[in-house]
């Protein structure tokens, strides 16, 4: 009995350390989310690797302009048979050789090809940002949902409380010969109402709580605690600088930028087909019948090469060259007039969402003194149960109003930082 009861004991145990490790482990604050949630992402951690092979590629790149040097061996055996006379003769010979060339010049191709991997290389560092600042924005909806739907919660809560008070307040008038039974059942009904707007706030809340793990790249039904709450905090701006940090930040405008250089690049890259090269080229070679030979000889060369023609495909394929530079140039200005007309928007869409803020403010402190102003006069008779529940009600809504402002102002916020393009948009 006692081993059964110890084994019932241990598993308990077992379990609950595993909840509390799981707890320990979960994320509590919006930095903490946004971490996990670039770690977990595939579409970085691909870029990652995307990012590793454009590295190597540019290593290589460099590598084409140092010498080549080559090592060689061989063995040729010849039989030869004349018939008049007869004769038959055998020979073998061992040959070893060493080379090294070297290219001088080539009408500017190798350099354009490292700076045209270098470019790439960067392209991937601007993707890798803009997958950042899209997780980021993604992650951020949905962690202000869940302080939102944790906060209505909390109103709902307070909103049962008052409506509770409310009831026990009617069935003492109702006892005494002062109120109706009609206003008596309307209270219960209201009562039932908020309990009922509380349990939905409770499973919005879960709701949001299981799509923000997911957005982590954890379970749905994972523990996830979060300790911040839903608060105003003022953010300052400056329009002016909002349209200049947005023309040196965003990442998908430094794309196109590179993509603009690494076409002209191209441009270089088919010229060169036209232009002369020249080359460096030195061997040393081992010769003997015996496996170590003994005779040796070096030579050098200089080589010019100059193309004369090639068909007309090297002339087509320098007309595309410029004719994708000038395609390219023209999708970067139709960014730059997109990104023009998204800042002015987040920036209209931030003022906005402050003034919210600052008029449910305003809004919820009257509602709350006038609450608490009709609860004394309804009690006294002197307003009725329908005004009562009326000034009861705009309470409640402007509880809501308040929540939802300061919830639209951070998404705005979170829109803002993710429209000018700052890096992690913490």
């Amino acid at each position: 009995m006692k081993i059964y009861k110890l084994s019932i004991f241990l598993v308990i145990i077992f379990f609950c350390s595993g909840t509390i490790h799981s707890f320990a482990d979960a994320p509590k604050t919006l930095d903490e989310c946004l971490d996990l949630a670039r770690k977990n992402n595939y579409q970085m951690r691909q870029l990652d690797f995307e990012r590793e092979v454009k590295r190597l590629r540019l290593k290589s790149a460099w590598n084409r302009i140092f010498p080549q040097i080559g090592f060689n061996m061989g063995y040729s055996n010849a039989k030869t048979v004349t018939y008049a006379p007869e004769i038959e003769s055998q020979s073998g010979e061992y040959t070893a050789g060493l080379s090294l060339t070297q290219s001088l010049f080539t009408s500017g191709a190798n350099w354009s090809s490292i700076k045209q991997a270098q470019n790439n290389y960067q392209i991937i560092e601007y993707k890798y940002i803009e997958t950042e600042n899209s997780v980021s924005l993604r992650l951020k909806m949905k962690y202000y949902q869940v302080l939102r739907n944790k906060n209505l919660g909390q109103t709902r809560q307070s909103a049962v409380k008052r409506k509770e008070n409310n009831l026990a307040l009617i069935k003492l008038l109702y006892q005494v010969g002062n109120e109706k039974k009609t206003n008596l059942s309307q209270a219960e009904i209201d009562r039932d109402r908020a309990k009922y707007d509380l349990l939905s706030a409770e499973n919005n809340l879960r709701i949001s709580l299981a799509r923000l793990n997911e957005e982590m790249g954890r379970e749905p039904d994972a523990p996830l605690e979060i300790i911040e709450e839903l608060s105003y905090n003022e953010y300052e701006f400056n329009e002016k600088e909002a349209f200049t940090q947005a023309f040196n930040w965003r990442p998908d405008l430094k794309q196109k930028e590179l993509n603009i250089e690494i076409a002209e690049l191209d441009k270089i890259s088919a010229r060169s087909d036209f232009l002369p090269t020249m080359a460096l080229s030195a061997n040393y070679t081992w010769k003997d019948t015996d496996f170590f030979p003994e005779r040796s000889g070096w030579n050098g060369k200089f080589t010019v090469s100059f193309p004369i023609s090639n068909g007309f495909p090297l002339y087509t394929a320098l007309k595309e060259k410029y004719i994708n530079v000038d395609s390219l140039k023209l999708q970067k200005e139709e960014l730059e007039r997109k990104i023009t007309a998204d800042v002015q928007e987040v920036c209209i869409n931030l003022s906005l969402s402050d003034k919210n803020v600052e008029i449910s403010r305003k809004s919820l402190t009257v509602a709350q003194e006038r609450e608490s102003l009709a609860r004394l006069e309804y009690s006294q008779g002197r307003i009725s149960y329908r005004e009562f529940e009326d000034i009861e009600v705009n309470l409640s809504k402007a509880e809501t109003d308040w929540v939802e402002s300061i919830y639209g102002y951070e998404i705005a916020k979170a829109n803002f930082e993710y429209t000018i393009g700052k890096r992690g948009n913490k």
